[in-house]
């Protein structure tokens, strides 16, 4: 066993460690080939570094072909991929085409005609006999404040109980009213007020009318459309147009965005009932197909317009124009009027429109009406003459007193005299002077510088003043020539 220590062992096994690695930093002895000059050690190291060189110049080389190589490849492989992709694309819209050709083809009713009509016809379905088909567009139009609101209500509560509409039979259907116009309250008032003059009790319109009051929210066409799916209704009451519209309504692309929405209420089944205003003016100088403010896409499109017009000289009556029916002849107009609360039909009234026609009458026909009205003037005359008379009892008027009176009932001075003259002039009225006696009891006319006064009155009345002084005999006849 050897005597050294570990920390000798160890120190020589780290000099060895140290000599071999200096050994192999050492260029080793090579073996000459036979034939073949010795190199030198310096030789050696030259070419090797010319090695090592040219190595990195091939390498060099390389990388920049492997690059270029993987540029092409990536030029080739977008190229194959940019076709791939507009392969996809061609498939893809193929296979849309292909799926629109198909709903196209599942929705499409196209017929040939010679199968159609060996088809049976379609029964008539109407909603309100002669006037409403179900499922149509029905536009109820008038100017403001011609309770259009009002119709439209008592509409909706007919249709709600199946009761009849002004005489014809109403086909019960659920209702959904959307009130975007009128008070909540008031609209309760209105629909109370209905309600009790037709009969109707609350309980008869449970599950049958909804009423949505929207007055100061957004109202819009989808919001109505799903409460109306949402309650199961058949018929869907808008009111009014103006407050679900969004745009002007003289653009016709506007009006036709509007168009489009209600053809969704009409696709899925309801009969829609839209509230229109009409232009300012006389509603009765317009063709119904005019009433509707805005773009005549609005007019052209509804199956039904009713209009609803002030009536020409009964403010409590409205004349109700249905003659624009695509599924129905035109009935005739007719005049309706409220009572107690509710439309009711008054056949008794005309149904004569209000209307601005005057402007366009002719010489004749305004010579005619200034005829008229000057003989009404006449007799509201006549009236208030005979009205003073008999006032005054036995008094005597002058003419100046008569006159003074019918000027403070907002006669014309020109028509008082002209009214008097023809009067006096056809004896109607006679004037005398006022009579006095004298001093020896005989009577005579008083001066008019002692205040004497010219009297006027009827035949009568003159007479019973003459009588009055027991000289009726002689002074009758000058009496006559002073009157005139």
């Amino acid at each position: 066993m050897s005597n050294h220590s570990l920390d000798e062992i160890m120190a020589q096994a780290e000099a060895d460690e140290t000599n071999a690695a200096a050994c192999a930093l050492q260029p080793q002895p090579v073996e000459t080939p036979p034939g073949c000059t010795p190199l030198s050690p310096n030789e050696v190291r030259r070419r090797i570094a010319a090695c090592d060189a040219k190595s990195a110049t091939d390498a060099a080389a390389g990388a920049a072909g492997v690059d270029a190589a993987l540029a092409a490849v990536d030029v080739a492989c977008g190229a194959d991929t940019a076709k791939a992709a507009g392969g996809f694309a061609a498939v893809a819209d193929a296979e849309r085409n292909a799926a629109t050709e198909r709903e196209h083809a599942a929705a499409s009713t196209c017929k040939d005609a010679a199968d159609w009509l060996d088809e049976p016809d379609e029964q008539e379905n109407p909603l309100i006999n002669d006037l409403i088909e179900v499922g149509s567009l029905v536009a109820i139009v008038g100017p403001a404040k011609a309770a259009k609101s009002w119709l439209a209500e008592q509409l909706a509560v007919c249709i709600a109980t199946g009761m009849d509409f002004f005489g014809q039979k109403v086909k019960r259907q659920r209702v959904y009213y959307a009130n975007v116009e009128i008070s909540a309250r008031q609209f309760k008032k209105r629909l109370r007020s209905i309600c009790e003059r037709l009969g109707v009790a609350a309980s008869d319109l449970r599950n049958w009318l909804f009423v949505e009051n929207l007055r100061g929210h957004t109202a819009t066409w989808k919001w109505c459309y799903d409460e109306a799916q949402r309650r199961k209704a058949e018929v869907v009451v808008l009111d009014p147009f103006y407050l679900l519209f969004r745009g002007c309504e003289t653009n016709e692309a506007d009006c036709q965005n509007a168009v489009e929405e209600m053809k969704k209420f009409l696709a899925a089944g309801f009969t829609l009932i839209i509230i229109f205003h009409a232009p300012k003016g006389y509603s009765g100088d317009r063709q119904i197909v005019d009433m509707i403010s805005g773009s005549s896409v609005l007019v052209r499109f509804p199956e039904n317009v009713i209009a609803i017009l002030p009536h020409a000289s009964d403010k409590t009556a409205r004349v109700v124009d249905c003659s624009v029916l695509r599924d129905y002849p035109a009935p005739d107009p007719f005049t309706i009027r409220f009572d107690n609360g509710a439309l009711v039909a008054a056949p008794e009234i005309p149904p004569v429109l209000k209307s601005g026609q005057r402007i366009f009458r002719t010489a004749e026909e305004r010579a005619a009406d200034k005829e008229r009205r000057e003989d009404a003037e006449r007799g509201k005359l006549a009236n208030c003459v005979k009205s003073i008379l008999d006032g005054v009892g036995e008094k005597m008027l002058s003419v100046s007193e008569l006159k003074d009176r019918l000027a403070a009932r907002h006669f014309g001075k020109h028509k008082i005299e002209d009214y008097l003259r023809a009067r006096l002039d056809g004896g109607e009225l006679v004037k005398c002077e006022e009579l006095t006696r004298d001093e020896n009891g005989g009577v005579r006319r008083k001066p008019k510088r002692d205040g004497g006064k010219v009297f006027i009155s009827t035949p009568e009345r003159i007479s019973a003043y003459l009588f009055t002084f027991n000289e009726l005999q002689g002074i009758t006849s000058q009496s006559s020539q002073s009157s005139h």
